[in-house]
């Protein structure tokens, strides 16, 4: 949406996406974070307000992390939703950059679906049926808060709650780049609609499983520099995340750990999910692009915060990274 014009056209759509349709498929990309379960949820307070059905189905586990919201249970596996539910006519995805990243929860997706795709990444592919694809936006929970200013929807504590999960998940609790006077603004109004920021911040960030305590001990052990200090790498076998303690670990922030090194400019996150397939997170000070690092493998993000999925073992898809990487350097 690049000018008044472009948005007004867009703000329309929506309103009448919503107004026409009465049951929705809420969902985000796969392993979804805080911010397309935040946009997930708070959107469903809404339409449920709004006396609408909908349904958040996502592939992965909802998060431990974030089961202090209100009704949590809404969110719903790809694996534990019956084949034969009807397919949803009306669609609204979150934070995700094209269908290939709903992963198996775009089989509940009717053939003719109109979908309106919610995002802020540079990376998204413009695939719905109606795009608001904001790039200035800190979070896709910040534009799902312009979404129902538009439809009049009363900012209740749940719905503020969810939102602002979002927006201090991808602020990175307020001190990313992204975090914009409008950002403040939103918070500020959160607050004042019932969120307790310390309640919040202590639920998510201060309330961690043993599990990922010790599994946080084995990342800091696995770094390694590369490039002159200009590069780190951290990682976890195969052995380790099929290991019994892996289902309670949530990695979420390890990789700052790998980025706060002095000198290091680049992070590079590894994780062997299965065999000859790994996961790779990357982060970035100053102006080096992971997002477009990350395009490489049909990955995307931001530009200081992407990710991609290699078909690889762990070592050769650590070659493979750490090549490129110093190709751009």
């Amino acid at each position: 949406m690049s000018n008044n014009q472009s948005n007004s056209i867009v703000v329309e759509k929506i309103k009448t996406f919503i107004t026409n349709n009465d049951r929705f498929l809420l969902t985000s990309h796969v392993n979804p974070d805080g911010d397309g379960i935040g946009s997930a949820m708070a959107l469903k307070h809404a339409l449920l307000g709004l006396g609408k059905q909908a349904e958040i189905i996502i592939d992965g586990k909802m998060p431990q992390t974030y089961s202090f919201l209100s009704n949590c249970n809404w969110v719903m596996d790809v694996s534990s939703v019956h084949s034969t539910v009807e397919k949803f006519k009306a669609v609204i995805t979150c934070d995700a950059p094209n269908i290939e990243r709903l992963g198996l929860a775009s089989k509940f997706i009717d053939e003719g679906a109109v979908i309106l795709n919610l995002d802020h990444h540079v990376s998204n592919e413009s695939f719905g049926t109606i795009d608001c694809v904001i790039l200035d936006a800190a979070s896709t929970t910040q534009i799902v808060a312009d979404i129902l200013r538009w439809l009049c929807v009363d900012l209740t504590s749940d719905i503020a709650e969810s939102i602002y999960l979002g927006l201090i998940f991808d602020t990175g609790r307020f001190k990313y780049s992204n975090t914009t006077p409008s950002v403040f603004a939103l918070a500020a109004e959160l607050v004042i609609a019932g969120v307790k920021p310390e309640n919040i911040s202590g639920k998510i960030y201060s309330n961690k499983t043993y599990e990922t305590v010790q599994a946080l001990g084995v990342f800091l052990d696995s770094i390694e520099l590369h490039c002159q200090g200009r590069v780190s790498t951290a990682q976890f076998d195969l052995e380790y995340t099929n290991s019994k303690t892996w289902p309670k670990v949530d990695t979420e922030g390890f990789i700052n750990y790998a980025l706060d090194v002095t000198g290091v400019e680049v992070a590079c996150s590894f994780r062997e999910v299965e065999m000859g397939l790994t996961r790779v997170s990357f982060r970035a000070k100053r102006d080096f692009d992971v997002n477009s690092l990350a395009s490489v493998w049909g990955g995307g993000g931001h530009q200081k915060a992407s990710g991609c999925t290699l078909e690889m073992k762990l070592a050769e898809a650590k070659k493979t990274v750490l090549d490129e990487v110093a190709r751009r350097l």
